[in-house]
């Protein structure tokens, strides 16, 4: 019995440092920096956000778009650029993918300013940018 409750103890500890009973996204993190992937004016899940400080340097940051659009970044550079440079890929297994045009910095218009200047930013992506993998129409909402 004294076994059980020594162990039982750091579980405890453990569910109330995690919040298992948080009912979303704390206040915090709805306030992180953050880009909401858009498309034809609703939110778009699933897409891989990378950052570049140049149009053909390393990622700096990452984070992929959920269920609302948000793709939220829990570490980026410090000093932070004045603006960055976005590559995307979808990581979605619905049946789509974003089209090649969008996916790489160095082929896309795609930028956004730093995030301690705009730590809440929105990426409408064009039409067509979302192509259907099941036929060969684009992917309509």
């Amino acid at each position: 019995m004294i076994n059980f409750r020594l162990h039982l103890a750091p579980m405890m500890v453990l569910a109330t440092l995690v919040g298992c009973d948080s009912d979303g996204p704390s206040t915090a993190a709805m306030d992180s920096p953050h880009v909401q992937v858009l498309y034809q004016d609703g939110p778009l899940p699933d897409v891989c956000v990378r950052l570049h400080e140049t149009q053909e340097g390393p990622v700096l940051a990452q984070a992929i778009s959920q269920h609302d659009g948000r793709a939220r970044f829990t570490e980026l550079p410090s000093p932070a650029p004045d603006q960055y440079f976005v590559s995307m890929e979808s990581v979605s297994d619905g049946g789509w993918l974003l089209d090649s045009k969008i996916t790489q910095a160095k082929q896309n218009a795609i930028r956004l300013d730093s995030f301690t200047q705009s730590p809440q930013q929105t990426i409408q992506l064009p039409r067509g940018a979302v192509r259907s993998l099941t036929t060969n129409r684009k992917h309509s909402r």
